[in-house]
Order: C-alpha cells, then sequence, then structure tokens
C-alpha cells in the first residue's frame, strides 16, 4: 500500500509470511528504488512490466543482467511474440527461479536429503538438469 504525505510517497508493503533472510538485501535495494521516486510507467501513465525492467536497466544494468549475452536473451524474450504464460515460464528458468528441489532445499521447504532428481535419483534436480540433461524429462 503506497500513500501521499507531505509531497512524498509513504510505501507500506504487506507479506503473507516472514521473508527469509537471503531475501531481505533484496528487498532493501527494493525498498531504496522506491523511496527514490522511481516509478515503472509509460508516458501514458499505465504500468507495465516490460516499462519496470527497462526503468530498473536504466537505474543499475549490472544489479539486473550479469552479461551482455543475458542482456540480449533477455531482450530478445520479452519481444517474443509467445504467450505471456510462456515468456514468464522461460525467464524463471532462465533465471533459475523454478521450483526445483534444490531451489526448495535452499529455501528451506525440502530437507538437504531431498535434493536429488526425482525422476532418476541420480543427480541433483537444478532447473539445467531438468531442461537439458534429465533423460527422463528430455524423453517426454
Amino acid at each position: 500500500m503506497v500513500k501521499w504525505i507531505d509531497n512524498i510517497w509513504i510505501w507500506n508493503l504487506l507479506w503473507r509470511r516472514e521473508l527469509f533472510s537471503w531475501k531481505e538485501p533484496i528487498f532493501l535495494e527494493f525498498h531504496n528504488l522506491l523511496q527514490m521516486g522511481v516509478l515503472f510507467f509509460y508516458c501514458g501513465g499505465d504500468y507495465s512490466v516490460k516499462s519496470a525492467n527497462e526503468t530498473l536497466l536504466a537505474f543499475d544494468p549490472v544489479v539486473w543482467l550479469s552479461s551482455v549475452e543475458e542482456e540480449a536473451v533477455m531482450y530478445n524474450l520479452w519481444k517474443s511474440l509467445a504467450p505471456s504464460k510462456v515468456i514468464a515460464f522461460a525467464w524463471q528458468m532462465l533465471a533459475d527461479r523454478i521450483p526445483s528441489r534444490q531451489n526448495l532445499v535452499r529455501h528451506c521447504i525440502l530437507p538437504p536429503e531431498d535434493i536429488t532428481c526425482i525422476l532418476r535419483r541420480q543427480f541433483q534436480e537444478t532447473s539445467i538438469h531438468l531442461f537439458c540433461h534429465c533423460p527422463v524429462s528430455a524423453a517426454v
């Protein structure tokens, strides 16, 4: 929730649950962007993910992208004519945000011993493993 008080925006963001400790620095960085008045609007005043991404990249591209190649991939991904759900899923996969067992262990949702791929039980289940190396998922 945001309120306009004494010519400044006051942000009061509420969460369903407490943030993981590793998310706190990310949240503080995001909150600082909000406090600095970085707004993500097109000239027409409409919010879009594209305008937010362009604003964030203009603010500090090093924070959001790690290489020129990654920047090119993300640029082409968002320009794609694929359905938005497919684009969002591709972004999640490229950013390693798929709920793989490795990510679930990292977020303390699964115990550490449950990190192996559920399909073959030989390798750690990562996004790369699931989409590039797992013979069972490749056969599907």
